[in-house]
């Protein structure tokens, strides 16, 4: 008999189409739609799309902090529009293949897709509760939310409460509001870029109420997360944090940086040189 774990990570297409029809997908162009939402299954990372729901990423793709789940906008064939992106890995708590009902959905995925539907709505699936803060300490060293890029020293903060299960970094706590206008348009091309390159992290800026200041943040939102998929899903999130707090931090610090003069930085990035700039 074989015991192997079977997974949806490395299924055959046809087990995965399977999978997924008695769900109600059915398959479409390289993956599988049903009412607003996309699936595409990989090998390393499976990419949800909310269909028929547009935007500028200028409109949304940075504004979107504390939001529940993990959508967000990324650019896609050149326009943006809501994505969740989640590693393959958290589908291989499945049971074994050899006691399963092909006819039956998966329990693992069902509860996944349960959460990307409701949370690409902006709400939690009904009843949903937050591990003990206990044992979500339990899965990581308090040292893992220290990173360190170049000269900057970043402390990431873990956000739990009954209702909330959250992970954000300050990359930057304080941007000055004296700070010129090319020079933020830089600072916001970068945490595009990173928003982008990190699949489960959201970058934008946050403004305390009455203040005149803000600050650059990173963040993954678990809030919602089937408990099936929790400590995985929470410790890839927690590494990818961490590879885009080191990656980002020196050159967002530079960038914030109002005393450091460059006349490329006083164009916005989008703006034509001067000719003769360098």
């Amino acid at each position: 008999m074989n015991t192997a774990t079977w997974s949806l990570a490395s299924t055959p297409a046809a087990a995965l189409r399977e999978a997924l029809h008695p769900l109600g997908f059915t398959a479409a162009a390289g993956g599988y739609e049903r009412h607003h939402l996309r699936i595409e299954p990989g090998p390393g990372w499976w990419y949800f799309t909310r269909l028929h729901a547009e935007s500028s990423f200028d409109d949304a793709g940075l504004d979107s902090l504390g939001q529940p789940g993990l959508w967000k906008w990324l650019e896609v064939d050149g326009t943006y529009r809501r994505s969740l992106v989640l590693p393959a890995a958290v589908f291989s708590e499945e049971q074994d293949a050899a006691t399963w009902d092909l006819n039956e959905p998966r329990p693992v995925l069902e509860q996944v897709l349960r959460w990307a539907e409701t949370t690409m709505e902006g709400q939690v699936p009904e009843a949903w509760k937050a591990p003990e803060r206990a044992v979500v300490e339990s899965w990581f060293s308090r040292d893992k939310l220290t990173v360190v890029a170049g000269d900057l020293l970043c402390q990431g903060e873990l956000i739990w409460e009954p209702a909330r299960l959250a992970l954000r970094f300050q990359v930057l706590p304080q941007i000055s509001p004296d700070l010129p206008p090319a020079r933020l348009a830089w600072l916001r091309e970068l945490l595009k870029e990173t928003h982008h390159r990190w699949h489960l992290v959201r970058c934008g800026f946050a403004q305390e109420a009455g203040s005149a200041t803000s600050a650059a943040m990173v963040e993954v939102d678990l809030t919602g997360a089937p408990p099936p998929v929790n400590e995985t899903l929470f410790a890839t999130s927690l590494e990818a944090l961490r590879g885009a707090v080191q990656w980002l931090g020196e050159p967002a610090d530079w960038l914030a940086d109002p005393t450091v003069v460059s006349e490329l930085l006083a164009v916005c990035p989008k703006q034509e040189p001067t000719k003769g700039t360098v």
